[in-house]
């Protein structure tokens, strides 16, 4: 699911991408844009110039903000697991698959996280962020550890 709002173009069309370069197909995973109501352009032709029909579109009938978009995606989705994608956000290659092979080791997780790296226009990478702990695995009392911070 990627919410957006007026995007530059030219890093949703990396995102975008980056998402098909590993879509594993329909049956297992929904692509979806949803946007709160840009004016700038025509998102739904873009989207199906470069995603073809692989790509579903929704767009808000008028402009609702950021809170209420993501809310949107969530109620859009139509699979077990919901990956909210920022419009300029790129996936490494494996992404999914990795993500997949954590998440299945646990099937009581209820949420999944990954490192991020911070890169610039080019698409260089300047920072890798902090993990949330120091070896893959389970987060365990995640949100208490969340909450008093």
């Amino acid at each position: 699911m990627i919410p957006t709002y007026n995007p530059n173009l030219q890093y949703l069309e990396q995102t975008l991408k980056s998402i098909l370069e590993q879509d594993p197909g329909a049956e297992n995973m929904q692509i979806e844009i949803v946007d709160d109501f840009s004016k700038d352009f025509d998102l739904k032709e873009f989207f199906k110039k470069l995603g073809g029909e692989r790509v579903s579109f929704y767009q808000q009938k008028h402009h609702t903000g950021i809170g209420n978009n993501w809310n949107i995606c969530i109620k859009q989705a139509r699979g077990y697991w919901v990956h909210i994608l920022h419009q300029d956000d790129l996936l490494l290659p494996g992404f999914y698959s990795h993500l997949r092979k954590g998440i299945e080791r646990d099937p009581h997780a209820g949420a999944a996280f990954c490192r991020d790296y911070v890169i610039d226009s080019k698409g260089n990478r300047k920072f890798l962020g902090t993990p949330l702990r120091e070896t893959p695995g389970v987060l365990t009392s995640w949100l208490e550890q969340f909450l008093s911070d």
